[in-house]
């Protein structure tokens, strides 16, 4: 007996989703509670390869809006790639960034999945900002915390400063951009390669602030979201995963 058309493409889409699923969802996932030096907890969405090994790690900063779905479906696709990833929300509460993603820092030193070594930072709008607030910070106090790579999506209030602690980074940004204009990231990656820093600039034209996901600034790009993560995924792998260690 044949089957009908209709039924076979049915079944044809299910499986094909159902594949789909299990590829996004490969990664294990847990949720890690973390006690800072003040005694409180806070708490991190951790995501490790589905393979052994020693990974590089990525810490994922979110946006103003917090630690929202889109920011830990991101996190979870970006540990796919081989990375462990985690994403934490440093904004809540009284205790400052640093110290709380400092702790998750020192968390991930420690996991054997992790090679110590190789930690880098991924921010979003404000969390780009943050990521090189702590690139800095983080190289005079004790313990030492090296950022061996750093990428910006659509760094917000600011492209930060060109000081020559800044670790590698990429800037991934609209040229519409209300947040940050486009020619201040431009400007301050140019003097950052001017001092001896490794820095990346992708503008995108027509495009404005916080581009991965619907907004009050806009609707979500499909098109420019695909083309950064795969410039995101390279910049790691190049300067986080490849880079030697100095």
């Amino acid at each position: 007996m044949s089957v009908p058309r209709s039924i076979f493409q049915a079944i044809l889409t299910v499986g094909v989703f159902v594949l789909g699923a299990l590829v996004a969802f490969s990664a294990s996932a847990e949720f890690v509670k973390i006690k800072l030096p003040d005694g409180s907890i806070i708490g991190t969405y951790l995501y490790k390869p589905s393979g052994k090994g020693s990974y590089p790690a990525v810490i994922v900063l979110h946006h103003a809006g917090g630690l929202t779905d889109h920011i830990k479906d991101f996190t979870r696709e970006l540990s796919n790639e081989n990375f462990v990833t985690t994403a934490v929300e440093y904004a809540s509460e009284s205790t400052w960034p640093s110290v709380k993603v400092g702790a998750v820092y020192d968390y991930l030193q420690k996991l054997p999945e992790v090679d110590p070594e190789r930690i880098g930072v991924l921010g979003f709008s404000r969390g780009a900002l943050e990521g090189m607030r702590m690139a800095f910070k983080w190289q005079t106090e004790s313990p030492i915390r090296p950022i061996r790579a750093l990428v910006s999506y659509y760094i917000g209030r600011g492209a930060g400063w060109p000081k020559p602690e800044t670790p590698p980074i990429l800037f991934l940004h609209g040229d519409r951009d209300v947040e940050t204009g486009s020619g201040e990231v431009v400007a301050v990656c140019e003097k950052l390669k001017q001092i001896g820093n490794v820095c990346e600039a992708k503008i995108y034209k027509g495009t404005g602030h916080a581009f991965t996901h619907e907004s009050r600034y806009g609707e979500y790009d499909a098109q420019v979201s695909a083309d950064a993560y795969k410039r995101a995924v390279a910049f790691l792998n190049k300067y986080l995963r490849d880079a030697p260690i100095k």
